[in-house]
């Protein structure tokens, strides 16, 4: 009898050697399944929480607990806790591959994976997912296979080499630094782009932006060329401007020399003082910059009041800013600039520049050569101020930055 057309010889064969290729299918099978369990198997660890300042809240979902508890000042946290400081907290965590996380005041964010492999090399397996708020991660440097450290938000997510970083969750904005040494690749949809050390880049839902230059303007609207946005600025012109009768007051865009810029005017003044400014609330937690500059671009054409005035504080152009320092004190900090001193008057944080001519000014200078360690150490910007004071005068400031890295 024969199998169509094949001997029963032939079938036999066909079988036996049929049977043996699935023996050695399944062998291969069941080794390369060996082999990615062995090499993939990974085990849950644990994390060492810091409570560097106030009062921090862990939710230990871990331990299977849904409510928030205040942490003790150690704390051991696991996979999927969650970590939260308020406005006057902060925190700092050790991870078990030896990279750190400090959690900066106003933050929220989940230990999404902490994990180790169970055999082979050593290796780890670490995301974090961040709610809101702000990070400073140091990435350790791997002693077995690479690590896998991830920070995730929403639909966007950020692969972390080696290094130093700074990330800020708001609303649906996700900025990513490279602060010093490092890569980052980082994803929002189908686009992705790859940092290298002192770049940016700002992920939205389905939007990327970068690499972008390190440093991030904090001041909203400050190039005065595009004219004068109202939604940033607020301009002020003080009662006591008015006090002369016959004074003219102006504060306002316009064009000088074929430049646009904001005019600070004042005329027939009798000798009485007058204060006008562009106010900007900033709000902003700089804790987790790294520098900050001052940059204005001006001219003064006319002043009267010879120097900072009789108190050192009255110029025909200044800046001001509001802080608040590590030690929670706020302070005002101030640049003048004048073009004139023939009585002698106080030029207290005052620069004399030449008049008729724009000049850019940048400030770390001579007298601030670091702007994060102004008295008290610069934490918080709550506001800046672009002003002129003084008798008669007549300014313009064209552009105003502050930037941070």
């Amino acid at each position: 009898m024969t199998v169509r057309g094949l001997k029963p010889e032939t079938v036999a064969w066909v079988v036996l050697w049929t049977a043996f290729g699935v023996f050695l299918l399944l062998c291969t099978g069941t080794i390369l399944a060996v082999r990615w369990f062995i090499q993939s198997a990974t085990v849950t660890e644990e994390a060492q929480l810091t409570v560097t300042g106030g009062t921090v809240a862990i939710r230990p979902l871990s331990q299977g607990s849904p409510d928030w508890v205040v942490a003790p000042p150690q704390a051991t946290i696991e996979e999927s806790d969650q970590v939260r400081t308020d406005e006057g907290s902060t925190a700092f965590i050790r991870l078990p591959d030896g990279s750190t996380v400090s959690v900066l005041p106003g933050t929220e964010l989940a230990i999404s994976r902490l994990r180790r492999f169970r055999f082979g090399e050593p290796g780890h397996l670490l995301d974090i997912t961040i709610k809101s708020g702000r990070l400073i991660l140091g990435v350790a440097h791997p002693i077995g296979r690479p690590t896998a450290f991830r920070i995730l938000s929403g639909g966007a997510e950020v692969r972390l080499a080696e290094g130093n970083y700074a990330v800020r969750k708001e609303a649906d904005r996700l900025e990513v630094r490279v602060r010093q040494l490092g890569s980052a690749l980082v994803r929002s949809g189908p686009f992705e782009v790859n940092l290298g050390s002192l770049q940016r880049a700002v992920a939205y839902p389905g939007r990327l932006e970068g690499p972008l230059p390190p440093e991030d303007d904090l001041i909203r609207a400050g190039d005065f060329t595009q004219g004068l946005d109202d939604r940033a600025w607020q301009p002020v012109v003080e009662e006591a401007c008015w006090a002369a009768p016959q004074v003219q007051n102006r504060l306002e865009p316009t064009r000088v020399d074929g430049e646009q810029a904001v005019r600070f005017f004042r005329q027939g003044s009798e000798g009485t003082p007058c204060q006008m400014f562009l106010h900007q609330e900033v709000n902003r937690d700089i804790s987790d910059l790294i520098s900050l500059r001052l940059k204005i671009e001006f001219r003064i054409d006319r002043q009267t009041l010879s120097g900072g005035g009789y108190l050192g504080s009255e110029y025909p152009v200044q800046v001001r800013m509001l802080y608040r320092g590590a030690d929670g004190g706020e302070r005002v900090w101030v640049r003048g600039f004048y073009i004139q001193n023939v009585e002698g008057r106080r030029t207290d944080h005052g620069v004399k520049v030449e008049g008729d001519r724009w000049v850019e000014y940048w400030v770390p200078d001579a007298e601030d050569p670091n702007l994060l360690t102004l008295a008290g150490g610069v934490r918080y910007i709550r506001w800046i101020e672009v002003m002129a004071s003084g008798h008669d005068f007549e300014s313009y400031v064209r552009r105003v930055s502050l930037l941070g890295q």
